[in-house]
């Protein structure tokens, strides 16, 4: 029996969960267009920051050039700004939503960009193998049937020396976004016509009312663009995750957890620290920092909980040249 602590009603066929996304982000591409495409004056800036986030301060695993690069998943922008912060490589951005890739391609053809590929197709049917340096997947496997599956496709695509950018959701910042999408779904009677639900569920947002954390969290986003409203109010499926049970998900795909990507997000939220500060008991702290890196990171994500960071990190093949050193 399904959990309802997460929104996975439909998630029991890989095809049909994919047809569900490609339906949902042709109704909304996601995300919104940019106010601004930033470009660089050094090529390699973002190369040398990438390898020294996983602690390679060598710099040989990497190509200077010629790096290829998958953002898989890529929505209507990110594969245009990683190929604008990557200039000397080769990049390909993945979807399953035709307007999603015609907004990417037509931002891409007004910067001149000459060193990107789109391609319309699923993670879970690609046939990549070791193609690629560096590969790119943020919010979008905890979308699928079985987050597992596409999980799989991304690590036979990543090179030995490659390096995996992972985002899936904190179960702990999910609490209320997955008790709202369930209920949606009950309330539409299990349609899937999203563009039916967009009314309601803003409807449902007036007639709450309230000073409650559901009711809160929704008034605030009242005023944004409908995509980002859509994506977190109406997503069709939607896992989540703590970091003990994402290094359980890496560690069966043969990845292993290099450590956390800060992001703008953590940034502007001031949550982008995994570790707690326990001074004030030298015995608690002395264990604390005896752990190793992925418990430590649990016992914050448990303490924390909706104040923890995002599960945003970086992974790499198990049989990796390159060793992981641990946060110390």
């Amino acid at each position: 029996m399904k959990s309802d602590d997460e929104n996975l009603l439909f998630a029991d066929d890989l095809d049909k969960v994919d047809a569900l996304n490609a339906k949902f982000y042709g109704d909304f591409p996601y995300p919104w267009p940019p106010m601004v495409f930033e470009s660089v004056a050094d090529a390699f800036l973002f190369r040398q920051m990438l390898a020294q986030d996983v602690g390679d301060w060598s710099n040989e695993f990497l190509p200077g050039k010629g790096m290829h690069i998958w953002v898989a998943g890529c929505g209507t922008n990110q594969a245009v700004f990683t190929a604008l912060k990557f200039p000397n490589a080769t990049v390909v951005g993945s979807d399953l939503s035709a307007p999603s890739l015609e907004l990417a391609e037509r931002s891409a053809k007004n910067l001149g960009l000459q060193n990107l590929t789109l391609r319309r197709e699923s993670l879970n049917e690609v046939a990549y193998d070791q193609e690629f340096d560096y590969v790119i997947c943020t919010g979008v496997i905890h979308h699928n049937a079985d987050p597992a599956a596409p999980l799989a496709k991304l690590a036979t695509a990543l090179r030995p020396t490659g390096i995996l950018e992972l985002m899936v959701y904190n179960r702990y910042h999910r609490t209320v976004t997955t008790a709202f999408q369930n209920a949606i779904r009950i309330l539409t009677r299990g349609s899937t016509d999203f563009r039916a639900q967009f009314p309601i569920a803003k409807g449902v947002i007036g007639a709450l009312g309230g000073d409650g954390l559901m009711a809160m969290s929704l008034k605030e986003s009242m005023g944004w663009p409908d995509a980002a409203f859509a994506d977190m109010w109406l997503q069709p499926v939607e896992h989540s995750y703590t970091v003990e049970s994402l290094n359980a998900l890496l560690t069966r795909r043969d990845l292993v957890l290099i450590g956390p990507c800060v992001t703008q997000f953590d940034k502007v939220r001031c949550a982008y620290v995994w570790n707690i500060n326990f001074e004030k008991d030298v015995e608690i702290a002395r264990t604390y920092e005896s752990l190793e890196d992925k418990d430590r990171w649990q016992i914050a994500n448990l303490f924390l909980l909706e104040k923890s960071p995002m599960l945003w990190i970086y992974a790499q093949r198990s049989d990796s040249p390159r060793s992981r050193k641990s946060e110390h």
